[in-house]
């Protein structure tokens, strides 16, 4: 008898764990955008009782089919809907939020930056990563070699700074003459311990004593790396960071977005290397 009691409460047990195994949301998106899940995860699970299941797409695009065609609760991507993406699936009334901002900077040691390089164009940045400026004082710096240092091909920061220089990255070179950094803590240590060198990565990096981002003239004038900046993309190299839901949000995944867009979610962004848009929180009390 004791020994069917003990199998009795074990499967009661078992059973109770089934019961409160916690409810999973299935999330798509880019690479990019995995690490802003990835910070914000054990806080959904700890405060909603939610598990993310995260698959990751090469394309926004992809990701949102995959909403589309219920394979995904949402989509994390790196760009607006756009009405095409809307036609391909007209019993959808897609629901979409931009929650964040991704920024690159371009990033300089101090003694870069006291030596007279405060800022750098479009069209110098392009010169010096095709190798046709290879020193400083071509732009306004002391007379050094530039040594820069490319983000990772494929990864987000080297998808973000070539579609600048170039609008496409399909038509961007490689960089290959260039040593690579694998990652933002790589970058930010290369260009503080090697002299006159210089990389990118996101503001956070920057920490204004040592490693200082630089601001970026345009034709109408200097664009400071400012965070009013960021969130209005009056700084260039930026794009959204938008989570796209097949129909208005409710229940489960209502909650969710509202820990997204909420303090504890804006700090997982930021973590995650984002600049957050505090407004995403009123505009989706708003909806």
């Amino acid at each position: 008898m004791r020994v069917f009691a003990s199998v009795a409460v074990g499967l009661m047990v078992a059973g109770a764990g089934a019961l409160a195994a916690p409810e999973v949301v299935r999330f798509t998106g880019t690479g990019t955008a995995s690490p802003a899940l990835q910070a914000a995860a054990p806080g959904i699970k700890r405060e909603l009782g939610l598990d993310l299941k995260f698959d990751p797409q090469s394309l926004s695009g992809s990701a949102i089919q995959s909403v589309g065609v219920d394979s995904a609760d949402l989509a994390l991507i790196t760009r607006p809907l756009t009405p095409e993406d809307r036609s391909d699936f007209p019993s959808r009334r897609f629901f979409e939020i931009e929650i964040a901002v991704q920024v690159v900077v371009p990033i300089v040691s101090r003694e870069t930056f006291e030596s007279g390089v405060k800022s750098i164009s479009k069209k110098e940045f392009t010169a010096l990563y095709e190798g046709a400026i290879r020193n400083w004082k071509q732009v306004g710096g002391e007379d050094r070699e530039i040594k820069f240092y490319n983000p990772e091909h494929g990864r987000g920061v080297w998808e973000l700074f070539v579609t600048w220089l170039y609008g496409d990255i399909r038509k961007a070179p490689l960089g290959k003459k260039w040593e690579t950094v694998q990652t933002n803590q790589e970058a930010r240590d290369t260009v503080e311990f090697n002299s006159g060198s210089i990389s990118l990565a996101p503001p956070k990096w920057a920490d204004g004593k040592k490693v200082i981002p630089l601001a970026v003239r345009d034709d109408n004038g200097v664009i400071e790396p400012t965070v009013e900046n960021f969130r209005s993309k009056k700084w260039p190299i930026t794009r959204p960071l938008v989570i796209v839901a097949g129909n208005r949000p409710t229940g489960s995944i209502r909650h969710l977005l509202g820990f997204i867009v909420g303090p504890n979610g804006r700090a997982a962004l930021e973590k995650g290397d984002f600049v957050a848009l505090p407004e995403a929180e009123a505009k989706l009390k708003e909806e």
